[in-house]
């Protein structure tokens, strides 16, 4: 079984593949789904799923822009 599954919607990430690809704990993953952080799916099954381009623009969000050191 493969950690991701392509679909119309674009990649959809098991929980596992989700924390790796924002580096983070599947621990810190749940803390973050708990607190709305992070959006995700919860299928009929208990499980749940992410989309990469959901993750991608949530990270987006908490980036600190601008370089070190310019004047």
């Amino acid at each position: 079984m493969t950690d991701a599954i392509n679909t119309n919607i674009g990649e959809v990430l098991r929980k596992d593949a989700a924390s790796k690809f924002c580096e983070i704990s599947e621990r810190t993953l749940d803390n973050w789904m708990r607190r709305g952080i992070v959006p995700y799916s919860k299928m009929p099954s208990g499980a749940v799923r992410f989309r990469k381009s959901q993750l991608i623009e949530m990270l987006a969000t908490y980036e600190v822009g601008g370089r070190r050191g310019e004047a």
